[in-house]
C-alpha cells in the first residue's frame, strides 16, 4: 500500500492515465483529479481519508471497488454509469452534472440521512447485484 499525506494536485494533468494501486490518502489529506480528462480508471481499494476530487474526468469510465472517501466532488463526470455498491462516503459527496448515472439502493440505504449527499438531477436506482453484472452482447 502507498501511503501519502498532505495535498496531491494534478488538476488539469490530460497526460495522466493511471495512478498506483492502493494509493491511501491519510488524514485531512486530499487528491485533486480535476480535469483529468485521460484518467480511465481509479486504483482498486483507493482510500482517501480527506477531501477525493474528480471533477471534469469525463475519461473516467467506473469508480473501483472497496472505495472509502471522507468528500468526494465527480461533478461533471459524465462517463461514469454507475456507482460500486460498496463505495463509502464518511462525510459528503457531490454528483452534479452526472445525469443518469445508475445508485445501488444499497448504497442510498448506507447514506440515509447523509447530508452532505447531493445526488445528480436524474438517476435511476438500480440493485446492488444488476451493478455488478457485467455487461455482454451478442
Amino acid at each position: 500500500m502507498s501511503e501519502f499525506s498532505g495535498i496531491i494536485d494534478l488538476t488539469g494533468c490530460t497526460a495522466l492515465e493511471y495512478l498506483p494501486e492502493g494509493m491511501h490518502i491519510k488524514g485531512s489529506g486530499s487528491l485533486i483529479l480535476d480535469g483529468c480528462t485521460s484518467l480511465k480508471h481509479l486504483p482498486e481499494g483507493l482510500q482517501v481519508e480527506g477531501r477525493l476530487s474528480i471533477k471534469g474526468c469525463t475519461g473516467l469510465v467506473d469508480l473501483p471497488k472497496g472505495m472509502e472517501v471522507g468528500f468526494m466532488d465527480m461533478d461533471g463526470c459524465t462517463s461514469i454509469k454507475r456507482l460500486p455498491s460498496d463505495l463509502k462516503i464518511h462525510m459528503s459527496l457531490v454528483m452534479d452534472g452526472c445525469d443518469g448515472i445508475a445508485i445501488p439502493q444499497s448504497f442510498l440505504d448506507n447514506h440515509e440521512g447523509k447530508r452532505g449527499i447531493r445526488l445528480p438531477e436524474n438517476y435511476h436506482v438500480v440493485e446492488a447485484d444488476a451493478c455488478s453484472q457485467p455487461e455482454f452482447s451478442l
